[in-house]
Order: C-alpha cells, then structure tokens, then sequence
C-alpha cells in the first residue's frame, strides 16, 4: 500500500456523529480524525462532545452513545479550538463530506476537503450503492459501518486504499484521463485536491493491467437442472425457500446462450468446450422454438447484478450512449458542479452497463439530468439501446421485471424465467399507473421559467397548477376515491377535465413550434400524453382515483394487475420466487422447494409486548454471559431504549452496526434484513411471518417467542421442519432468574 499512501498525500480523514441530520437542530457528539502521511505511521485522535439535549434512542441504538457516556464530555464551543489547530494544514477527507462540513462550519472553514463518496462514484459508478457501510463490504475490509467516529474514519481510508489500489491493478489510465479531462481547470479549493489526487493516480497507473476478476454463478446443480425442466415442461411456478435461485437462473441462460453460440458455429476455446459438454442438457423445446431466453429481475436487483452479469443486459427507454458521448464531448461544462456531473457520466458512460445515475450524485451536479435529456431517447439504430429485444434465436438477456412485461404487453416471442415473480403485481402498476398533482406543473413550469427568464407555457403551467389544485380538492370532497361515471357528471370534474384539456392544448402548441432537439420536448410530450388520458374515461380494466391529503393526487391505475400478467404470460415462463402461497394469481402448477439448512426450533410462550421480548433477552444475554441475537420486526429505536432503561449496564447493538463487545449484549436484528450473526442464543420475537424469519437464522438454533393466541397457528407453520435430529421442539424453557439491575 506504500504506492497508494504517497497517492493519497497529507490527509486528515474526519468523521462525526451527531444527534440527527439537519445541522440546524441537531448537534455533535464525537468526532474522530485519522492523519496519514507518506512517510509516518498513521495517528488517531477522537473527541466525546456532550450536546445540549437529550441523545434520541436511535442514535443511541446506533452509534453505542448514550447521555450517561458523554455527560463529562465538553461542549462543542470548547473543543472546537483544538479541533480547528489540529486539523489545520491538512487535506481533510470525509465520506459525504458536505456532512461533516455542515457540522463542524468554522472548525473546517475554507479548508480542501475530499469527498471520498465522490471519488468511488468516479471510480466505480457501477457500484449498486456508495454508502459506506455498502463500500466497506465492497472493499472486504469489514462487515459495515461501525457508525463511530474514528472507526467509521478508519474504514474510509481503507475503502479509499483498495479502490486505488484496484484502478492500478486493472491499468485503468485511459478512465483516469477522461476524468481529468472533464474535471479541469478546476476552479474551487475542493475540486482542486480532487484533479490533484487523480493527477497522482494517473502518473501511477499503467494503460494495461489485470483485469477485474469475473464473478462467476455459483449456482446449486439441483436448483439449475429443476429451472430446466420447468422451462422443457412448460408453465410452472417454483417457490424455493433457500439461497441460490439467483445463480441458478443465471447459470442456466448461460448455458442457454453457450450453447446456441455453439450451435451457430462460433468460435469458442476448449475450456468453454469442456464446460458445455459437462453441463446439463439444454431445454430441447426452447432451442427448438428458437425463441430467445429473459431472465427478468426487479430493478434493484439488475442493478446488484450488471457489474458481473455473464448475460447482456436491455435497459427499459434508455439514454442513447452515442448521443450522451457526443454531448459530453461536446463542451465542458461551466464551472465545478457542471464539470463535476459530465465527469460522472463520462466515467458511467465507461464503465456500467446501465446508464442509472446515482440519486445521490445528482445532488452534487444536479446538471446530471438535465444531460441525459439532451442526449435523449436512442437514435442509433441498436436494438439493445433502444430498449428492444435482439433479433434472432438463441440470445438469453437480462431485464428488469418493468422491461420484460413491456415485452409480454406487446406479444413478443421468447421464454421467460421471472425470479421475484411476487414482485411483479407491484412492477406493473408502477409500469402502467398514470399520476398528476400539482407540484409535477410547478416544477416543469419552473423548469422552463429558468431556462427561458419568463416564458408563455410556464406562466400557464403555473396559473394551471393552481387551477389544478383546487378542482381536485373539490373532487375529492365530493366523489372520495374513485372518479365513476356518476362524478363525471359532477361539476368539480368538468372543471378538473377542462383544466386539463386546456393545459394539453397549451403543451401541444408549444411542442409542435419548439426547435428540434429541445431538452423539454421528452418531459412536456409525455405530460400532454397523460394529460389527454386523465381526461378521458378510463380504458376497460382501469380506475381514476382522486388520492386526498394536504397534495392531491390524480392518477389512473390498474384494476387487476395480477390477472392482466397471467394472460399474458408466454408458454414458456417460469416464475420464481421465495415466498410461499405469493404466486397463485398465476395459475399454473407450482413446486415447493424446501430450505437447505433446517434450523433446530423451540418454541415458548410469551407475552405479547415490546417490553416483554426485550427483558426475555436481555436476561437471557446476563445468564449466558454472552451476545444473544433478538429478531424483530419495526423500528428497534423503542426497543432499545426499553433495555437500556432497564438494564444500564447491558450493551445494545444492531445488525447491522457497531460491532458487539466481549461479554454479555444484545444485537437487534430487523426483519426483514440481514442473516443474524452467530451467537449464543438467538430469538425470534412476534413477526407476522415466523417461518421465513426462522429459516433466515440458518443453522443457528433458534428459539421464537409466541403469544399465546397464535401458538397453534405459529406450531402449524413450523411444523414441517421437524426432522430426524430433533427439529421443532414446543413447551416452555427453563426459567431465567436473574437480576436485573
């Protein structure tokens, strides 16, 4: 890491925790720094920081710190001197730095500050999330954020050291000039130290490295060769209540997809030979209908997978990347922010296959969007780009749930696995709902007001969002929900339909006289679009819905999604998902496939409050004198808060945050979230659904806590995983008889 620390410099990694999130009501508790220097062992300082006010519970479940730990602590006013003289002279670092300098104002002043959120999303856009806590489990140096001042320091410059470390090893020096192309001159003192920082990794990165190492499916045979016959057989549903669906589908549109490669003749090497003739054979019924293979994930999960994916990905009404390459090249941007965003997307537009920028970023170079309307929808002429499924036999690609019920809408040909497939009800009402308020004119119409300094259609948008406004709230007044045939007689929804059928008029005048290539054009054409449909009846198997509230909310939505997918599912689909009893809207025949680890169960009757569940572990974390895990579901900040009233001396934790100390604790674990970590005991509080809560503990044995009124129902569901080494185990524990205080 010597090559990475000189890259680095003289920096001074800073981080804080504070009370909340607004600066201006909430304050500082602790603050750590990390200074580093080429040539010098790393040195650590933290400060304790007693705020005026009370320190919420959830702060408190979240960093460790409670009121009775910082109440010798200093002021901020008292320390903030040897915090300003200690951190002056120094390059300051901090992850989301636009935090850290909100707190810590005249400590920091004008001083170069790196955000190290910023430079990983240059690196490595295509990450899925950017959050610490997701980089350090990226970087392999931890589990997550410790969500301490000093550990949460340590952990970015470990972050930092490992992405360099990586564009260096995979000789990304091309990557590092395109940045540096965009980035410069750089105007303010921030901006500088970044040009700066990438200058250094340029001059230490080769043009040609090692490349990434690719993540290979690692699927479990079983479930691959069960996805297959189901495609060979026809419809079905699969309902698989244990790791691995994922890699299996993966592994099997590989396969696909090899396989016809094969067939057609390609060139492939003898290790790919080995692997194919090793393989299950490919579904017969699909190779010969000569429809291609989609594996449809939700939208999280294609962005999860794109980084690695062995399968091409289609990207629903995606940028054109031709079009976007010729805008950014095109000029440079006008100062920091804009240079800051066409560098994003330049290094986006390089490395991810998704052209999805972060939310985040935008924040920082809220130019970003207005770039990727200026590059619009695809113009090139390539059907992936365009969103279209490519021509031809034999190609297995990957899409989002959204994309792939476009596809069953228009009667595309092609099979279809659908992991997640409880999931898709949801997708196609997003897909197909319409929604209308009037903040949605407001910011079009402010839209154009910046562009134009004072133009017709945005004082109409404007005058049209008030009118807008008003004939909703007398609608719903009078109609409720529902906009029936019966309203549409009403007075209020004549005036809602004249308003908008004025306000499409307005939209479709100002689109057939605007200048080709205009950045609006895409947002106002699909706002006359909706307008148009809003005012008319709703088509068969749709409902106009007035949404009451301090904004209403016009929007058409659909009746029965469930029943729409099913009618159009393809002969070959495979659904897939991993929970049971979700997937009978589709009527097909469906498969249980059971949990790979069966957990040891015992159930106890409890009490059924939030109270109860938390002295039962906290006195069973005293007995064993060790960490006990306790499964819950909702907000753990009450939880928390009732152990620590009760039990001082006892530490809380969550799952995931700061790691447990030596000895006795208790880690909250939300549900749904993480697998609990191991430990000496682990329960499972009231949930609503005891079994996928149990099966998540993995191996673990686990203990669930049941009131009394849902013993049978709770026995009945877990039932099934009785086995030959004990399994499900019902009565009541040995008492715990400890004391509290």
């Amino acid at each position: 890491m010597r090559e990475v620390r000189d890259i680095l410099g003289r920096l001074a990694v800073v981080d804080v925790e504070t009370t909340g999130l607004d600066p201006a009501c909430a304050h500082v508790i602790e603050v750590g720094a990390l200074f580093v220097a080429p040539d010098a062992a790393p040195t650590r300082r933290s400060w304790l920081v007693r705020p005026p006010g009370p320190v919420p519970a959830w702060i408190t479940a979240l960093t460790g710190l409670d009121e009775g730990e910082l109440s010798g602590a200093p002021r901020f006013g008292e320390v903030e001197g040897e915090l300003k003289a200690a951190l002056a002279g120094w390059t300051l670092v901090a992850h989301n730095a636009a935090f850290e300098r909100g707190f810590l104002g005249e400590v920091v002043g004008g001083a170069a500050m790196l955000d190290s959120c910023v430079l990983t999303h240059l690196l490595f856009p295509e990450l899925p999330s950017h959050a610490l806590d997701a980089l350090v489990r990226w970087a392999g140096v931890g589990s997550g954020a410790q969500h301490r001042a000093l550990g949460d320091a340590e952990d970015t410059l470990r972050v930092l050291e490992v992405a360099l470390a990586r564009v260096i090893a995979e000789g990304r020096r091309a990557d590092v000039e395109v940045l540096l192309q965009r980035l410069t001159p750089a105007e303010g003192a921030d901006a500088a130290a970044l040009v700066e920082l990438l200058e250094r990794l340029r001059d230490a990165t080769p043009s040609v490295g090692q490349p990434p190492p690719r993540v290979q499916s690692c699927a479990d045979e079983r479930l691959a060769r069960l996805l297959e016959r189901e495609l060979s057989g026809g419809p079905g549903c699969l309902e698989i209540e244990r790791p691995g669906a994922t890699a299996a589908a993966l592994e099997v549109a590989t396969r696909f997809a090899r396989g016809r490669e094969g067939a057609l003749g390609e060139e492939t090497d003898d290790r790919e030979s080995v692997l194919r003739s090793a393989a299950p054979p490919l579904p017969r019924a699909l190779e010969e209908a000569g429809v291609p293979l989609v594996l449809a994930v939700p939208r999280r999960t294609l962005r999860e997978l794109a980084p690695s994916s062995p399968l091409p990905l289609v990207q629903r009404s995606p940028t054109c990347r031709a079009r976007l390459a010729q805008v950014l090249s095109s000029t440079q941007g006008v100062g920091d922010g804009a240079r800051l965003g066409r560098a994003y997307l330049s290094a986006l537009l390089r490395r991810s296959p998704l052209l999805v920028p972060s939310r985040w970023f935008i924040g920082q170079a809220p130019e970003v969007p207005a770039l990727l309307r200026a590059a619009g929808p695809c113009r090139c002429g390539d059907r992936a780009c365009a969103g279209a499924l490519p021509e031809g036999a034999g190609h297995a690609v990957l899409v989002s749930h959204e994309l792939a019920l476009d596809w069953l809408e228009q009667r595309v040909p092609m099979a279809l696995v659908a992991l997640d497939a409880d999931r898709l009800p949801a997708a196609e009402r997003r897909r197909t709902s319409l929604r209308l308020d009037a903040q949605r004119l407001a910011k079009l119409a402010g839209r154009l007001w910046d562009r134009s300094g004072g133009d017709g259609l945005a004082a109409r948008l404007t005058q049209g969002a008030d009118l807008f406004q008003h004939a909703l709230e007398a609608l719903a007044g009078q109609v409720g929900l529902t906009v029936d045939l019966r309203a549409r007689a009403l007075g209020p929804w004549l005036r809602l339909r004249d308003v908008l059928t004025g306000l499409r008029k307005d939209v479709t005048a100002w689109l057939a006289a605007a200048a080709p290539g205009d950045s609006n054009s895409p947002a106002l054409a699909q706002l006359a679009d909706e307008l148009a449909r809003l005012a008319e009846p709703p088509p068969p198997g749709f409902d106009a819905r007035v949404h009451g509230g301090d904004a209403p909310i016009l929007s058409l939505e659909p009746r029965h999604p469930e029943a729409a997918i099913a009618a159009r599912l393809p002969r070959w689909a495979v659904l897939v998902t991993g929970s049971p009893g979700t997937l009978e809207w589709a009527q097909r025949p469906t498969h249980h496939v059971g949990p790979l680890a069966r957990p040891s169960v015992e159930l106890e009757p409890c009490v059924a409050s939030a109270h109860a569940v938390a002295t039962h572990a906290a006195r069973l974390a005293l007995q064993l004198a060790g960490p006990v895990n306790l499964v819950v579901e909702g907000r753990l900040e009450g939880l928390a808060e009732t152990i620590r009233e009760d039990f001082p001396r006892l530490p809380v934790r969550t799952v995931p945050g700061a790691p447990p100390p030596g000895g006795a604790c208790v880690r909250l674990v939300p549900w749904p979230g993480p697998t609990p970590p191991d430990a000496l005991a682990t329960l499972v509080g009231p949930v609503r659904d005891v079994r996928r809560a149990v099966l998540a503990c993995g191996e673990q044995d686990v203990t669930v806590l049941v009131p009394a009124e849902r013993w049978d129902e709770v026995a009945s569901r877990l039932e099934e995983l009785r086995d030959d080494g004990g399994g499900l185990r019902l009565g009541l524990s040995a008492g715990l008889d400890v004391d509290a205080r």
